[in-house]
Protein backbone atom coordinates (compact mmCIF):
# COMPACT_ATOMS: atom_id res chain seq x y z
CA UNK A 1 0.00 0.00 0.00
CA UNK A 2 1.36 3.74 -1.32
CA UNK A 3 0.71 5.66 1.83
CA UNK A 4 3.18 8.62 1.72
CA UNK A 5 3.14 9.48 -1.37
CA UNK A 6 2.17 9.16 -5.08
CA UNK A 7 4.98 7.82 -7.79
CA UNK A 8 5.52 10.14 -11.25
CA UNK A 9 3.24 7.38 -13.21
CA UNK A 10 0.79 7.23 -11.08
CA UNK A 11 0.17 11.18 -10.64
CA UNK A 12 0.20 11.66 -14.42
CA UNK A 13 -2.45 8.62 -14.48
CA UNK A 14 -4.15 10.23 -12.32
CA UNK A 15 -4.48 13.53 -13.24
CA UNK A 16 -6.20 12.63 -16.67
CA UNK A 17 -8.11 10.33 -15.50
CA UNK A 18 -9.20 13.64 -13.00
CA UNK A 19 -9.04 16.27 -16.52
CA UNK A 20 -11.52 13.95 -17.84
CA UNK A 21 -13.92 13.56 -14.87
CA UNK A 22 -14.35 10.45 -14.24
CA UNK A 23 -14.29 9.86 -10.32
CA UNK A 24 -14.79 6.57 -10.00
CA UNK A 25 -11.99 5.74 -12.69
CA UNK A 26 -9.49 7.83 -10.06
CA UNK A 27 -10.67 6.01 -7.19
CA UNK A 28 -10.72 2.08 -8.87
CA UNK A 29 -6.91 3.46 -10.33
CA UNK A 30 -6.05 3.90 -6.30
CA UNK A 31 -7.45 0.65 -5.64
CA UNK A 32 -5.50 -1.30 -8.82
CA UNK A 33 -2.50 0.75 -7.50
CA UNK A 34 -2.31 0.43 -4.08
CA UNK A 35 -2.81 4.01 -3.17
CA UNK A 36 -4.07 4.83 0.34
CA UNK A 37 -8.05 6.32 -0.04
CA UNK A 38 -6.54 9.30 1.95
CA UNK A 39 -3.92 10.32 -0.85
CA UNK A 40 -6.50 11.00 -3.51
CA UNK A 41 -9.44 12.69 -1.59
CA UNK A 42 -8.50 15.64 -3.06
CA UNK A 43 -8.11 14.53 -6.41
CA UNK A 44 -11.78 12.36 -6.36
CA UNK A 45 -13.76 16.00 -5.49
CA UNK A 46 -11.69 17.65 -8.83
CA UNK A 47 -12.77 14.93 -11.32
CA UNK A 48 -16.39 15.79 -9.96
CA UNK A 49 -15.81 19.33 -10.36
CA UNK A 50 -13.99 18.30 -13.74
CA UNK A 51 -17.46 16.35 -14.70
CA UNK A 52 -19.96 19.10 -13.31
CA UNK A 53 -17.83 22.05 -15.78
CA UNK A 54 -18.59 19.74 -18.75
CA UNK A 55 -22.19 18.93 -17.95
CA UNK A 56 -22.66 22.83 -17.56
CA UNK A 57 -20.81 23.38 -21.00
CA UNK A 58 -22.75 20.51 -22.67
CA UNK A 59 -26.39 22.56 -21.21
CA UNK A 60 -26.94 18.87 -19.02
CA UNK A 61 -26.81 21.50 -15.69
CA UNK A 62 -28.04 24.82 -15.33
CA UNK A 63 -25.85 27.63 -13.43
CA UNK A 64 -28.02 28.01 -10.36
CA UNK A 65 -28.03 24.07 -9.79
CA UNK A 66 -24.11 23.65 -10.37
CA UNK A 67 -23.40 26.60 -8.04
CA UNK A 68 -25.26 25.01 -5.08
CA UNK A 69 -23.46 21.55 -5.89
CA UNK A 70 -20.40 23.54 -5.70
CA UNK A 71 -21.10 25.14 -2.46
CA UNK A 72 -22.85 22.14 -0.95
CA UNK A 73 -20.16 19.54 -1.93
CA UNK A 74 -17.12 21.56 -2.26
CA UNK A 75 -16.72 24.09 -0.09
CA UNK A 76 -14.06 22.65 2.15
CA UNK A 77 -12.27 22.26 -1.16
CA UNK A 78 -11.83 25.34 -2.87
CA UNK A 79 -11.34 27.51 0.80
CA UNK A 80 -7.98 25.06 0.63
CA UNK A 81 -7.18 24.82 -3.19
CA UNK A 82 -3.90 25.90 -4.75
CA UNK A 83 -4.98 23.20 -7.70
CA UNK A 84 -4.55 26.57 -10.25
CA UNK A 85 -4.51 24.18 -13.54
CA UNK A 86 -8.28 23.32 -12.21
CA UNK A 87 -9.11 27.16 -11.59
CA UNK A 88 -8.05 28.37 -14.67
CA UNK A 89 -10.15 25.89 -16.58
CA UNK A 90 -13.03 26.55 -14.57
CA UNK A 91 -12.39 30.00 -15.04
CA UNK A 92 -12.16 29.61 -19.13
CA UNK A 93 -15.68 28.02 -18.91
CA UNK A 94 -17.07 31.36 -16.73
CA UNK A 95 -15.16 33.60 -19.68
CA UNK A 96 -17.13 31.26 -22.30
CA UNK A 97 -20.81 32.20 -20.65
CA UNK A 98 -19.89 35.80 -20.39
CA UNK A 99 -19.11 35.92 -24.25
CA UNK A 100 -22.77 33.67 -24.85
CA UNK A 101 -24.85 36.18 -26.45
CA UNK A 102 -28.17 35.09 -25.91
CA UNK A 103 -30.76 36.80 -23.67
CA UNK A 104 -29.32 38.46 -20.05
CA UNK A 105 -30.87 36.01 -18.18
CA UNK A 106 -28.50 33.07 -19.46
CA UNK A 107 -25.50 36.28 -20.18
CA UNK A 108 -25.69 36.69 -16.28
CA UNK A 109 -26.64 33.27 -14.39
CA UNK A 110 -22.54 32.01 -15.25
CA UNK A 111 -22.61 34.06 -11.63
CA UNK A 112 -24.70 31.45 -9.77
CA UNK A 113 -21.25 29.60 -9.93
CA UNK A 114 -19.04 32.56 -8.38
CA UNK A 115 -20.27 31.00 -4.89
CA UNK A 116 -18.49 32.23 -1.59
CA UNK A 117 -16.07 29.31 -1.59
CA UNK A 118 -15.50 29.75 -5.27
CA UNK A 119 -15.19 32.93 -4.75
CA UNK A 120 -12.55 32.62 -2.01
CA UNK A 121 -10.36 30.00 -4.33
CA UNK A 122 -9.98 32.74 -7.26
CA UNK A 123 -9.03 35.34 -5.25
CA UNK A 124 -6.52 33.41 -2.96
CA UNK A 125 -5.00 31.86 -6.04
CA UNK A 126 -4.95 35.40 -8.05
CA UNK A 127 -1.37 35.35 -8.80
CA UNK A 128 -1.32 32.78 -10.52
CA UNK A 129 -4.36 32.76 -12.69
CA UNK A 130 -3.43 36.13 -13.42
CA UNK A 131 -5.48 38.19 -16.13
CA UNK A 132 -7.87 35.22 -16.30
CA UNK A 133 -9.27 36.27 -12.68
CA UNK A 134 -9.01 40.07 -13.44
CA UNK A 135 -10.69 39.43 -17.19
CA UNK A 136 -13.83 37.44 -15.08
CA UNK A 137 -14.43 39.82 -12.18
CA UNK A 138 -14.83 42.88 -15.00
CA UNK A 139 -16.79 40.86 -17.04
CA UNK A 140 -19.29 39.99 -13.87
CA UNK A 141 -19.18 44.15 -13.38
CA UNK A 142 -19.87 45.14 -16.83
CA UNK A 143 -22.69 42.29 -17.35
CA UNK A 144 -24.66 42.99 -14.39
CA UNK A 145 -24.07 47.18 -14.30
CA UNK A 146 -24.94 47.16 -18.04
CA UNK A 147 -27.52 49.87 -18.93
CA UNK A 148 -28.74 48.46 -22.33
CA UNK A 149 -29.39 44.58 -21.48
CA UNK A 150 -29.95 44.25 -17.38
CA UNK A 151 -32.94 44.08 -15.74
CA UNK A 152 -33.35 45.94 -12.31
CA UNK A 153 -34.03 42.84 -10.32
CA UNK A 154 -31.08 40.91 -11.66
CA UNK A 155 -28.85 44.07 -10.94
CA UNK A 156 -30.06 43.82 -7.16
CA UNK A 157 -29.38 39.80 -7.56
CA UNK A 158 -26.51 39.40 -9.07
CA UNK A 159 -24.39 42.66 -8.12
CA UNK A 160 -23.76 40.98 -4.52
CA UNK A 161 -22.29 38.31 -6.63
CA UNK A 162 -20.10 40.09 -8.73
CA UNK A 163 -18.84 42.42 -6.41
CA UNK A 164 -17.36 39.47 -4.42
CA UNK A 165 -14.11 39.91 -6.62
CA UNK A 166 -13.91 43.74 -5.96
CA UNK A 167 -10.41 43.25 -4.93
CA UNK A 168 -9.29 41.88 -8.25
CA UNK A 169 -10.31 45.45 -10.40
CA UNK A 170 -10.43 48.92 -10.32
CA UNK A 171 -12.94 49.71 -8.96
CA UNK A 172 -13.20 53.03 -9.90
CA UNK A 173 -12.53 52.62 -13.39
CA UNK A 174 -14.99 50.05 -13.85
CA UNK A 175 -17.63 53.13 -11.82
CA UNK A 176 -16.80 55.41 -14.21
CA UNK A 177 -17.01 52.70 -17.52
CA UNK A 178 -20.54 52.33 -15.96
CA UNK A 179 -21.44 55.73 -15.42
CA UNK A 180 -20.32 56.75 -19.18
CA UNK A 181 -22.48 54.13 -20.71
CA UNK A 182 -25.55 55.25 -18.79
CA UNK A 183 -24.76 58.61 -20.36
CA UNK A 184 -24.80 56.94 -23.51
CA UNK A 185 -28.01 55.61 -22.48
CA UNK A 186 -29.72 58.78 -21.65
CA UNK A 187 -28.65 60.13 -24.92
CA UNK A 188 -30.35 57.66 -27.04
CA UNK A 189 -33.32 57.81 -24.50
CA UNK A 190 -33.29 53.50 -24.00
CA UNK A 191 -32.96 53.82 -20.21
CA UNK A 192 -35.22 52.41 -17.98
CA UNK A 193 -35.70 54.64 -14.88
CA UNK A 194 -35.91 51.76 -12.55
CA UNK A 195 -32.32 50.14 -14.13
CA UNK A 196 -30.75 53.28 -13.35
CA UNK A 197 -31.92 53.54 -10.12
CA UNK A 198 -30.46 50.07 -9.58
CA UNK A 199 -27.13 50.78 -10.94
CA UNK A 200 -26.47 53.75 -9.17
CA UNK A 201 -27.29 52.29 -5.96
CA UNK A 202 -25.21 49.37 -6.72
CA UNK A 203 -21.97 52.00 -7.66
CA UNK A 204 -23.01 53.77 -4.06
CA UNK A 205 -22.20 50.30 -2.69
CA UNK A 206 -19.04 50.42 -4.81
CA UNK A 207 -17.17 53.43 -4.17
CA UNK A 208 -19.84 54.96 -1.28
CA UNK A 209 -16.82 58.26 -1.01
CA UNK A 210 -16.50 58.81 -4.70
CA UNK A 211 -20.02 57.95 -6.29
CA UNK A 212 -21.18 61.50 -6.29
CA UNK A 213 -18.40 63.01 -7.34
CA UNK A 214 -18.01 60.63 -10.76
CA UNK A 215 -21.40 61.04 -10.98
CA UNK A 216 -21.18 64.79 -11.41
CA UNK A 217 -18.15 64.44 -13.36
CA UNK A 218 -19.93 61.77 -15.78
CA UNK A 219 -23.81 62.28 -15.82
CA UNK A 220 -26.00 64.99 -17.55
CA UNK A 221 -26.66 67.58 -15.38
CA UNK A 222 -30.28 66.98 -14.79
CA UNK A 223 -29.36 63.21 -14.81
CA UNK A 224 -27.34 64.22 -12.11
CA UNK A 225 -30.08 66.51 -10.40
CA UNK A 226 -32.95 63.51 -10.17
CA UNK A 227 -30.85 60.86 -9.01
CA UNK A 228 -29.62 63.76 -5.78
CA UNK A 229 -33.32 64.84 -5.25
CA UNK A 230 -34.74 60.88 -4.88
CA UNK A 231 -31.59 60.62 -2.74
CA UNK A 232 -29.42 58.00 -4.38
CA UNK A 233 -26.47 60.25 -4.65
CA UNK A 234 -25.31 62.89 -2.67
CA UNK A 235 -25.19 66.65 -3.96
CA UNK A 236 -21.56 67.32 -5.16
CA UNK A 237 -19.63 70.34 -6.12
CA UNK A 238 -15.94 69.77 -7.10
CA UNK A 239 -12.83 71.38 -4.58
CA UNK A 240 -11.90 74.09 -6.70
CA UNK A 241 -15.17 75.96 -7.74
CA UNK A 242 -16.55 74.93 -3.82
CA UNK A 243 -14.12 77.35 -2.73
CA UNK A 244 -14.74 80.36 -5.24
CA UNK A 245 -18.70 79.61 -4.16
CA UNK A 246 -17.52 79.62 -0.63
CA UNK A 247 -16.01 83.45 -1.26
CA UNK A 248 -19.77 84.41 -2.94
CA UNK A 249 -21.78 82.47 -0.19
CA UNK A 250 -20.16 84.65 2.42
CA UNK A 251 -20.06 88.19 0.44
CA UNK A 252 -23.87 87.23 0.53
CA UNK A 253 -24.58 86.58 3.90
CA UNK A 254 -22.74 89.57 5.06
CA UNK A 255 -24.82 91.84 3.22
CA UNK A 256 -27.40 91.68 6.20
CA UNK A 257 -31.09 91.92 4.61
CA UNK A 258 -30.51 90.86 1.13
CA UNK A 259 -32.35 92.87 -1.76
CA UNK A 260 -32.79 91.54 -4.97
CA UNK A 261 -29.18 93.18 -6.57
CA UNK A 262 -27.49 90.91 -3.96
CA UNK A 263 -29.25 87.72 -5.37
CA UNK A 264 -28.51 88.90 -8.98
CA UNK A 265 -24.93 89.31 -8.08
CA UNK A 266 -24.97 85.58 -6.36
CA UNK A 267 -26.44 83.91 -8.88
CA UNK A 268 -23.87 85.88 -11.43
CA UNK A 269 -21.02 84.29 -9.10
CA UNK A 270 -21.88 80.82 -8.73
CA UNK A 271 -23.07 80.38 -12.32
CA UNK A 272 -24.93 77.35 -13.53
CA UNK A 273 -22.55 75.20 -12.21
CA UNK A 274 -22.71 76.53 -8.79
CA UNK A 275 -26.66 75.97 -8.53
CA UNK A 276 -26.41 72.76 -6.67
CA UNK A 277 -23.71 74.25 -4.37
CA UNK A 278 -26.37 77.13 -3.20
CA UNK A 279 -28.88 74.29 -2.71
CA UNK A 280 -26.58 72.41 -0.31
CA UNK A 281 -26.62 75.95 1.61
CA UNK A 282 -30.28 76.39 1.39
CA UNK A 283 -30.63 73.81 4.04
CA UNK A 284 -27.18 75.05 6.27
CA UNK A 285 -29.10 78.15 6.51
CA UNK A 286 -32.58 76.61 7.26
CA UNK A 287 -30.45 74.37 10.34
CA UNK A 288 -28.47 77.45 11.42
CA UNK A 289 -31.61 80.08 11.35
CA UNK A 290 -30.60 82.31 8.64
CA UNK A 291 -34.58 82.37 7.67
CA UNK A 292 -33.89 85.82 6.00
CA UNK A 293 -31.37 84.93 3.04
CA UNK A 294 -33.04 81.61 2.72
CA UNK A 295 -36.57 83.60 2.59
CA UNK A 296 -34.66 85.62 -0.32
CA UNK A 297 -33.19 82.85 -2.17
CA UNK A 298 -36.36 81.39 -2.71
CA UNK A 299 -38.42 84.04 -3.47
CA UNK A 300 -36.11 85.36 -5.83
CA UNK A 301 -36.61 85.15 -9.78
CA UNK A 302 -35.49 83.36 -11.76
CA UNK A 303 -34.38 80.56 -9.51
CA UNK A 304 -30.64 80.67 -8.97
CA UNK A 305 -30.46 77.10 -7.13
CA UNK A 306 -30.55 73.75 -7.95
CA UNK A 307 -34.38 73.17 -6.76
CA UNK A 308 -33.48 69.47 -6.64
CA UNK A 309 -31.19 69.62 -4.12
CA UNK A 310 -32.50 72.41 -2.38
CA UNK A 311 -35.44 69.98 -1.54
CA UNK A 312 -33.49 67.19 -0.16
CA UNK A 313 -31.30 69.19 2.28
CA UNK A 314 -34.18 71.34 3.04
CA UNK A 315 -36.42 68.27 3.71
CA UNK A 316 -33.14 66.58 5.87
CA UNK A 317 -33.61 70.25 7.93
CA UNK A 318 -36.98 69.88 8.21
CA UNK A 319 -36.83 66.18 9.67
CA UNK A 320 -34.11 67.06 12.13
CA UNK A 321 -36.29 69.96 13.51
CA UNK A 322 -38.89 67.85 13.96
CA UNK A 323 -36.95 65.59 16.32
CA UNK A 324 -35.66 67.96 18.04
CA UNK A 325 -38.92 69.32 18.34
CA UNK A 326 -37.32 73.00 16.90
CA UNK A 327 -40.55 74.58 16.46
CA UNK A 328 -39.14 77.94 15.56
CA UNK A 329 -37.20 76.40 12.47
CA UNK A 330 -40.61 74.31 11.37
CA UNK A 331 -42.84 77.47 11.62
CA UNK A 332 -40.48 79.33 9.29
CA UNK A 333 -40.80 75.81 7.33
CA UNK A 334 -44.69 75.88 6.57
CA UNK A 335 -44.07 79.01 4.23
CA UNK A 336 -41.27 77.34 1.99
CA UNK A 337 -43.02 76.43 -1.02
CA UNK A 338 -44.13 72.58 -1.90
CA UNK A 339 -42.30 71.84 -4.41
CA UNK A 340 -39.09 72.30 -1.87
CA UNK A 341 -40.06 70.03 1.11
CA UNK A 342 -40.49 66.39 0.17
CA UNK A 343 -44.07 65.89 2.22
CA UNK A 344 -43.43 62.14 1.45
CA UNK A 345 -40.76 62.26 4.05
CA UNK A 346 -41.56 59.52 7.18
CA UNK A 347 -39.22 61.62 9.17
CA UNK A 348 -41.53 64.60 8.61
CA UNK A 349 -43.92 63.24 11.34
CA UNK A 350 -46.76 66.07 12.19
CA UNK A 351 -44.81 68.92 10.11
CA UNK A 352 -46.02 67.20 6.84
CA UNK A 353 -49.90 67.16 8.31
CA UNK A 354 -50.00 70.83 9.40
CA UNK A 355 -48.21 71.72 6.34
CA UNK A 356 -51.43 70.41 4.00
CA UNK A 357 -53.94 71.46 6.36
CA UNK A 358 -52.33 75.69 6.42
CA UNK A 359 -52.28 75.19 2.53
CA UNK A 360 -55.30 73.11 1.38
CA UNK A 361 -56.95 76.42 1.08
Amino acid sequence: MKEGYIGQDDEMALELLVRMGRPQLVLNYAYDQQIASVLVTDRVSEARIYALMRSITEYETEFREAGEILERDYSSYFHKTENTALMADFLDILQESTEDLVACSRRVAWLDLIVPPVAVAIKSNETELGERAKRLANAGYNIVLDPYEMEPGLVEKYFPVADQLRELVDLHEVASDTLERLNECFADEECDSRLVDAIVLALTEMVPEDASRLAYEKLDHAEFSRLVEQGLLSAYAPPSLAASYAVAIDHFLSTGTPIPSDLQKLGEELGAKGRTYLGIKMGEWLRSHRFAHLQACVEYQPEIYDRATARVHLTGAIAEACAEKDYELMCFALGIPAGLVDLSNDNLNGFSEAYLYLHSG
